[in-house]
């Protein structure tokens, strides 16, 4: 799925093994959205893939895709969700068994071609001040089955 919403784009650039952990004073909306909260918010450039991703799972459930083609995570995005994305609470749909992961990648002039995964806010915050234009991708990431589906992107502005 994120091959396919993205064009022929493919997640590069590991994490470094970097994980974000959770803890301290976060809401369960902190937990869900992880560090990407401040840029949920409607406006230009920002865009919301909810619709898309309850259309995908209607269609498994209805038999008109198959569990091969919904769980495609490639083996970069499925190790990037387990060392650098973003835990959520909320259960995969396919297997039931793992919870989420978002992971974010942002692409934009003088950064690789397959983009740079974000691990950490500040990491964020720095780009964002970079000259240029620059786009975020949050990717829903289950390290079970293999489960994702693009969740939102966004610009970053200075």
């Amino acid at each position: 799925m994120f091959s396919a919403e993205l064009g022929s784009a493919s997640p590069g650039l590991g994490c470094g093994g970097r994980f974000r952990r959770l803890g301290g004073s976060r809401t369960l909306a902190d937990v869900k959205l992880g560090f990407n909260a401040a840029v949920t918010e409607a406006g230009p450039g920002n865009i919301d893939y909810r619709l898309s991703r309850q259309h995908t799972l209607m269609q498994w459930r209805s038999g008109e895709l198959s569990r091969l083609q919904v769980c495609d995570a490639q083996s970069e995005l499925r190790r990037n969700a387990v060392h650098c994305g973003t835990a959520t609470v909320e259960r995969c749909p396919i297997c039931e068994e793992h919870d989420l992961a978002h992971v974010t990648y942002v692409f934009g002039p003088r950064l690789p071609s397959h983009g740079r995964c974000v691990t950490s806010a500040a990491e964020h915050a720095r780009l964002a001040q970079r000259k240029g234009e620059f786009t975020g991708y949050v990717v829903e990431v289950c390290a079970g089955c293999g489960w994702n589906h693009l969740v939102r992107s966004y610009l970053l502005s200075p």
